[in-house]
């Protein structure tokens, strides 16, 4: 939404997700347009097929400008499709629309099917305002 923050650049595998899978590819999908200064996706091109570039639970911090990130603008309705080795990451959103988006993300059927799980963890440690336990802080880290 307007003045939401972004996310630091990272790559999906370094959240712990080879525990559930060996690789991820997902599905963005525009609900707004995204902007620059909105904070659209960027994507560091190629960087994918080096594998794990940084530790897990940590961002790509070290310094980012060497992933080379460029800005994916879209369109409601486009489609951008990426793989967890992917480094990725977006800046705040300093407009006054909202810069909404759907990810979905898919593993191979072969590796089974983890989606509660997932979802169940991802809740317990970082889960919506509205289930926050006051006076509880929740850091999202990667």
């Amino acid at each position: 939404m307007p003045g939401g923050a972004g996310f630091k650049a990272h790559q999906d595998q370094q959240a712990g997700w080879g525990r559930f899978a060996s690789l991820f590819i997902t599905a963005l999908v525009g609900v707004d347009a995204t902007t620059v200064e909105n904070g659209c996706l960027e994507l560091a091109a190629g960087r994918h097929k080096r594998g794990l570039l940084g530790e897990e639970w940590r961002p790509l911090d070290a310094p980012a400008a060497r992933l080379e990130l460029a800005p994916i603008p879209t369109a409601p309705g486009d489609a951008i499709l990426f793989d967890s080795f992917v480094p990725h990451a977006s800046k705040e959103n300093v407009t006054d629309a909202p810069r909404r988006v759907l990810y979905l993300t898919y593993n191979r059927a072969s590796e089974g099917d983890h989606r509660l799980q997932y979802y169940r963890e991802k809740h317990a440690s970082f889960p919506p305002d509205i289930d926050r336990v006051p006076g509880r802080e929740y850091v999202f880290r990667v």
